[in-house]
């Protein structure tokens, strides 16, 4: 889409599964829904650093960034 495209006010929903991929396999899923709204320019978002995690441990991305 370019210049005049209004996707604004919707929202899509998907699912993030996630698995060790070991002998039992250990999965999880969640639900994620991305609202839309209209903005006269592109957000930005910082740079989220590479992250190394051991088996079993949390990972957790925080971020920020701006938008209009």
């Amino acid at each position: 889409m370019g210049a005049g495209e209004t996707l604004g006010g919707s929202s899509v929903g998907f699912d993030v599964s996630v698995s060790d991929g070991g002998t039992p396999e250990y999965t999880d899923t969640r639900h994620v829904t991305v609202s839309v709204v209209d903005v006269n320019s592109a957000p930005t978002l910082e740079p989220i650093a590479d992250r190394e995690v051991w088996e079993g441990g949390l990972v957790e991305l925080h971020g920020g960034g701006a938008g209009q």
